[in-house]
């Protein structure tokens, strides 16, 4: 009888630790899909970024191949007047 009462409150404690570490499993599922989906959003935020200034280093570049002192009015207008 003895036997029987031990193994009971053995498999209770053995089924609330298989429910608790479920739980927490989905909670850790849960919590990877959120800081995926803001890693992604972060990445293609940066891409639009990365190909906006690339859009910027191509535009000076040109400008000043076509007019130099416009670039270099520019760039020093980037360097030293916009903190």
């Amino acid at each position: 009888m003895r036997n029987t009462v031990v193994i009971i409150i053995g498999v209770v404690i053995l089924c609330f630790w298989a429910v608790s570490t479920r739980n927490k499993a989905v909670e850790y599922k849960q919590q990877v899909e959120v800081l995926t989906q803001t890693k992604d959003s972060l990445a293609a935020e940066n891409f639009v970024l990365k190909t906006q200034l690339g859009r910027y280093e191509l535009t000076l570049d040109y400008l000043n191949e076509v007019n130099p002192k416009a670039a270099s009015q520019a760039n020093n207008y980037l360097n030293h007047e916009t903190e």
